[in-house]
């Protein structure tokens, strides 16, 4: 489904004489598209490092060590 705009733009295109049109079609040929991201790339490469200067980086890292600690606990206690 085709936006109004864009309707409404084919619509005048089409009033257009035939040399018109041609030249309309050339111009926009001829702009230049944005390239395709590549998406092979990794999109952590993008923030990979950046909290290396962080102050509470190591806590964050702690926490996270303390949880996985505790929810294996959980496990382990529910499971005997």
């Amino acid at each position: 489904m085709m936006s109004p705009e864009l309707e409404n733009i084919l619509s005048q295109a089409q009033k257009l004489d035939r040399q018109s049109q041609l030249q309309l079609i050339s111009r926009l040929s001829n702009q230049t598209q944005p390239e395709p991201k590549d998406r092979t790339e990794n999109p952590w490469l993008a923030v990979a490092g950046s909290l290396v200067d962080d102050p509470l980086f190591d806590d964050y890292l702690a926490e996270i060590d303390r949880y996985r600690q505790e929810l294996d606990s959980l496990e382990e206690s529910s499971a005997a």
